[in-house]
């Protein structure tokens, strides 16, 4: 019969039948191979265990958190959303792993409210904290300057990411090449106060661009006496002539006014001085009563020849001010010699006699004659009122009766681009006319004095000037370049994201709070309640 196949490879291992005993190449790579699977894991679980917790936790991280939360850095649930069991019941979920560290608790400690309510599209990205703030990146690591990318990503195309028209620019790729200029210089705002920074920067303060009627120290003091003498004059000199600072007027938030040191501030309202903020980053609105009244006295006029002016408040709309004034002409005619009536003074105080007596109506005619001449002259800024007067600074609604008239006032802030943030205490190393210039150059050129000014500050490009790429040529004015710094110019250093319909409220926004503070127990365990 014939010979079977098998006997064939049977007798190959004729004399060698414990071939399966011996090692070989592969054998030896397949036990090497099992052996390191088991002993590195073991190995790394053992160290884990024995090792330093700070060194052992980072190696199962993306690296270590930022500094505020620090505290968290061995407590993964304190940020990250738990996934259990019933995340099963979606079996799609299991494809999803690499998308779950996104699944954070931000809004324990931290609420991020909307950006603008026009934005169409992007809802699902925006709602996750960790597509723009990144965490693990080194003690160091700022969670708030993120990269451009994720604002180009709208504003390269705004009119594609928002309902209707845009109200910004269209389309924004960096501040150095495609930013627009500042809004309040292609539409300036309507000014409420006539101001000239020409008259008030030039030395002597002239009223003419001749230089007539210069103001010295000593003219100060005869004019308003001690307190603005000793507040403007150059000290030891009094013959000099007086230079206003900007510091005089426009001081930072960062410093507290005293209103017991300083004369001027003693009726000044408390909210425009005190109390004092720390960061400095704007001015504080000009006040009246610190910065205006030493030369500027705000006097009722004696309105018939035979009594002395006298001190009228500010901050008063026309109808008030006559009140004003009606009560004080009617205290000085009722205490005039001979007296205008012969009235009685009631337990409340007030003027006491019959409506209909001869001598009552002549006494209420003449105060209120007083009174409404007065207030003419203060509203309009009549002859022989000069600098004393509302008119002389506040622009009013016309009307013919003084007292209806409305005088146009300034909101309550002085901030020009109410949509970014600008620091003036990281920029005071800088001499204020390189951004707000053209003030003084007016008077000694001949020009005329405006004082409906504009806003003087200078354009985008003075900034670009310092904060674009290094060696950017920039452009700052007409025919004039310079290489930029290379100083940071990233959108965050300017622009605030969250809620971005109200630009003025920053972090400190009640919009930012959290739906529930914490307890000092439930923060250090990451939100979660003790069990």
């Amino acid at each position: 019969m014939p010979r079977s196949p098998s006997r064939d490879l049977a007798d190959r291992f004729d004399g060698n039948r414990d071939y399966v005993r011996r090692w070989d190449g592969v054998r030896r790579a397949k036990y090497a191979l099992a052996a390191v699977a088991l002993v590195v894991p073991v190995g790394w679980a053992a160290y884990d265990l024995a090792g330093p917790r700070p060194t052992a936790e980072y190696a199962h991280t993306h690296g270590p958190l930022a500094q505020v939360h620090a505290v968290w850095d061995g407590d993964c649930a304190a940020c990250h959303r738990a996934h259990g069991v019933a995340d099963l019941r979606d079996p799609s979920s299991l494809l999803r792993v690499k998308d779950r560290w996104h699944d954070l608790t931000c809004e324990k400690c931290h609420a991020g409210p909307a950006h603008h309510k026009t934005v169409a599209d992007g809802g699902a990205f925006h709602n996750d904290c960790a597509n723009c703030h990144h965490d693990h990146g080194g003690r160091g690591n700022s969670l708030v300057r993120i990269a451009d990318s994720h604002c180009t990503g709208c504003h390269a195309d705004l009119p594609g990411h928002t309902s209707g028209p845009p109200q910004y620019h269209a389309s924004i790729t960096d501040f150095a090449a495609s930013h627009p200029e500042f809004r309040p210089l292609t539409e300036p705002p309507k000014r409420a106060l006539k101001f000239s920074h020409a008259v008030h920067t030039t030395p002597g303060l002239p009223h003419t661009a001749g230089g007539k009627e210069m103001l010295t120290g000593k003219t100060l003091r005869a004019l308003f006496g001690d307190a603005a003498a000793n507040r403007y004059e150059t000290p030891g000199q009094p013959n000099e002539l007086i230079q206003l600072k900007c510091a005089d007027c426009h001081q930072l938030d960062g410093g507290g006014a005293d209103p017991k040191a300083d004369p001027f501030l003693r009726d000044a309202p408390r909210r425009s001085i005190l109390p004092a903020r720390a960061e400095g980053a704007y001015d504080l609105p000009v006040n009246f009563d610190a910065h205006c009244k030493a030369c500027h006295p705000l006097t009722g006029p004696d309105a018939g020849g035979d009594f002395a002016g006298f001190e009228v408040p500010h901050r008063q709309q026309p109808a008030e001010l006559k009140d004003v004034l009606l009560g004080e002409y009617a205290r000085r005619l009722a205490t005039a010699e001979p007296k205008a009536a012969p009235p009685a003074i009631g337990t409340s105080g007030r003027f006491t006699f019959p409506r209909d007596d001869p001598a009552a109506v002549t006494f209420r005619a003449e105060a209120d004659r007083r009174a409404t001449d007065a207030l003419t002259l203060l509203v309009n800024g009549g002859a022989g009122i000069g600098g004393y007067a509302c008119g002389k600074c506040h622009t009013t609604d016309p009307a013919t009766d003084p007292a209806k008239v409305r005088i146009r006032v300034l909101p309550d802030h002085t901030v020009w681009f109410p949509h970014a943030k600008f620091n003036h205490v990281a920029h005071r190393g800088q001499a204020c006319t390189d951004c707000h210039p053209g003030a003084a150059e007016q008077l000694a050129a001949g020009r005329p004095i405006v004082e409906n000014e504009p806003v003087q500050i200078t354009g985008v490009g003075s900034c670009r000037a310092c904060h674009a790429p290094a060696g950017t040529v920039v452009e700052t004015g007409p025919g004039t370049t310079v290489a930029a710094l290379g100083v940071r110019h990233a959108c965050t250093d300017c622009h605030r994201y969250h809620n971005g319909d109200h630009p003025l409220q920053g972090r400190g926004a009640a919009a930012r709070d959290p739906a529930r503070p914490l307890s000092a127990d439930e923060f250090r365990r990451g939100g979660r309640v003790q069990e």
